[in-house]
Order: structure tokens, then C-alpha cells, then sequence
């Protein structure tokens, strides 16, 4: 190890050497050798235009270099405004998402009300999900860290400074999304709410809705097995499929939504079966009555009917008892419903 980390080390500079080297060197009788950057151009509608050339061009590295000493010797210049987004998207095509994200911070904290801001919006959401996907950028084969900068970050930047904006749903949306793809199930369903809350009307609502439920369930299959979790995820699964019939997704939310109320009857189930064996014959079909009202048409509400029908024909307690039994392996290994929530959703690729 020891001899491997100078040696990186003298790979760093020897390709920030040869870095330098391409850069433009020029040479006068007044100032001898220096790089082309390092000095400003004659006036700054100068250097804007040759920006402006080379980004036409599709020369996005050398453009950002331009726009970078524009705003290095022209700091403040009424033209800054044009130059801060130019620099932003002439970064973000050139692979520097951060310095992108860095422009546009730069524009937001000099021209809040400027006439970029909803372009710039549009560029720091394509900034977010590149940083939320990894992919920063490399510089000579070594990947680039985003300077403490975050795909999660700017996408709340991106919500505190424009709500209203025709993408601000789709930030909120992939927010919810970051947390549910990290297991992060409170957060993901905090997000997901409000997008509903604060934009009903907007398309993302569908598959917000869908994805509020699932995390749900999710966050129900913790240790603690949280049973009021689970119904809200019932009703979450229930509420999609009435509100949005003819989606892709309303199959799978109809499976979704029988899967746990099977789940939520079996509870009650195991309760009627135990007083069946301790012989506890009407506190049973207390219970019984209640899972067959509630779950009539699944195989925990055929069984709970058949036990009743059983204890009301006056049938011993040992009968009913090797019936319970019987029926109570049938519901278990029942295939619709025997794999677990989260087995299921990884299935649906979700």
C-alpha cells in the first residue's frame, strides 16, 4: 500500500501536467509565455462572443473555459446574466455536473427574478438525477465527486425555490422515489403525500398514489409488524385502483390490496382458531363471524363460513377443531398468498 499511494499520486500530476500542457500558451515580447486563460479578453462582449462561438460549435469544454474567465475578470458585467446559464449548460454538456449546479446557484443568488430561472430550473433537475444516478463525470479514468453536493440536495433546493414550477411535481416524485429506493419508507411516504397535497391536478399524482402504497406495506413489515400501517396500505391500494381504472398499474394494485386483506384476515383468523382449540365455541364464532363479513370471497372468509356452518350444526369440539386445523393449513398455503409483501413488489420490479 505504502508504495502504491505515491505512485497515484505521481499519476495525478503527471496527467495534471500534461493537462496543462495542451492548454493555449501564447507568447509576446512584453510578458514572455503565459496561458491564454489566465488573462482577460479585450472587452467582455469579446470573450461572450467567442464563448458563444465555440458553444455553437458543440466545443462545450473550451466554451465553459471562456465563460469561466469571463466571470473571473468581468465580475458584476450587466451581461453576467446571459453568462451564468450559458456556463451552466455549456458545464452540464461538457459532463462537470457540479460546476453546472454551481452556476446555476450563482445565477439564483444574483437574478432570482430573472428571465432564465425556468430554463435553469429544468437544468438543475437533470443536474439531480445525474448526481442521484452517479454518474459526476471523470477526469483521466478517476471519477469526480460532487463536492458535498447531492442528487437528494438539489432537488430540495430545487422545490424550496420554485414550487410552482411545471417540474416541481417531478422533483417531489423523484424525491419520494430516492427514499423508497433506499429503504428510507417514512421519508418516501412523506413525499409522496405531499405531492399529492400540493399538486392533485398534475400527471405524477398516479404513480405517486401507487408508490405511496407500497411504501407503506413496506414500512408495515418492519419488526414491529405494524397492523394500522397495513390497513392504510389497503385502502391506499383501493383508493388507486377506483381512481385510476384503466392505468398499467391497476392490476397489480387489485393483487396488491387482496394480498393484504387476506393478510390482515388471517390475524383475525388465528384468533377464532385458538378459541376453537381451548373450546371457547361462542367467543370462536364471535370472530369467525366478523373474518367471513369482512373477507367474504377470499380463503380466509371460505373458511371462517365453514367453520361457523360447522359450529352452528351442533358439531363436538374435537370435530370443529380437526376442521380449523384442516382449513387453517389450506389458507396457509394458499400460493396467491403465501410469499411476503416485499418478495412480491420486487417481482412487480418495483
Amino acid at each position: 500500500m505504502k508504495r502504491i499511494m505515491p505512485a497515484a499520486y505521481l499519476l495525478i500530476a503527471v496527467a495534471a501536467f500534461i493537462h496543462s500542457a495542451q492548454a493555449k500558451w501564447v507568447w509576446t515580447p512584453q510578458t514572455g509565455w503565459f496561458r491564454a486563460e489566465t488573462v482577460p479578453r479585450a472587452t467582455p462582449e469579446d470573450s461572450l462572443k467567442t464563448a458563444k462561438d465555440l458553444y455553437d460549435s458543440g466545443q462545450f469544454k473550451k466554451a465553459h473555459v471562456e465563460l469561466t474567465r469571463f466571470l473571473r475578470f468581468f465580475p458584476g458585467h450587466e451581461l453576467q446574466e446571459e453568462v451564468l446559464p450559458l456556463a451552466a449548460n455549456a458545464a452540464f454538456k461538457a459532463g462537470d455536473v457540479w460546476k453546472a449546479h454551481q452556476h446555476v446557484l450563482a445565477y439564483w443568488n444574483n437574478y432570482p427574478r430573472g428571465t432564465h430561472t425556468s430554463q435553469l430550473v429544468e437544468l438543475d433537475y437533470m443536474v439531480a438525477m445525474k448526481l442521484i444516478e452517479g454518474n459526476w463525470g471523470r477526469l483521466y479514468g478517476i471519477p469526480l465527486l460532487p463536492g458535498g453536493v447531492t442528487g437528494r440536495g438539489v432537488l430540495e433546493q430545487l422545490l424550496e425555490r420554485s414550487p410552482y414550477h411545471p417540474l416541481a411535481d417531478d422533483a417531489q416524485l423523484e424525491l419520494g422515489n430516492f427514499y423508497l429506493e433506499r429503504r428510507n419508507y417514512p421519508e418516501a411516504r412523506l413525499a409522496y403525500e405531499s405531492l399529492l397535497l400540493r399538486y392533485p391536478q398534475r400527471e405524477t399524482c398516479e404513480e405517486a398514489r401507487f408508490n405511496l402504497a407500497v411504501a407503506t406495506v413496506l414500512d408495515s413489515q418492519g419488526i414491529d409488524y405494524d397492523v394500522a400501517l397495513l390497513q392504510d396500505a389497503a385502502g391506499e391500494f383501493q383508493y388507486f385502483a377506483a381512481l385510476f381504472p384503466e392505468s398499467d398499474l391497476a392490476p397489480e394494485a387489485s393483487l396488491l390490496f387482496r394480498r393484504i386483506v387476506i393478510a390482515l384476515g388471517r390475524k383475525d383468523l388465528r384468533v377464532a382458531l385458538y378459541y376453537i382449540r381451548t373450546g371457547h365455541r361462542d367467543a370462536a364464532a364471535y370472530y369467525l363471524r366478523s373474518v367471513e363479513s369482512r373477507y367474504r370471497g377470499t380463503s380466509v372468509g371460505d373458511a371462517a363460513f365453514a367453520l361457523l356452518g360447522a359450529i352452528g350444526s351442533g358439531q363436538s369440539n374435537r370435530r370443529v377443531a380437526s376442521l380449523a386445523k384442516r382449513l387453517s393449513r389450506e389458507v396457509y398455503d394458499d400460493r396467491e398468498t403465501s410469499e411476503n409483501f416485499e418478495n412480491q413488489l420486487q417481482r412487480l420490479g418495483l
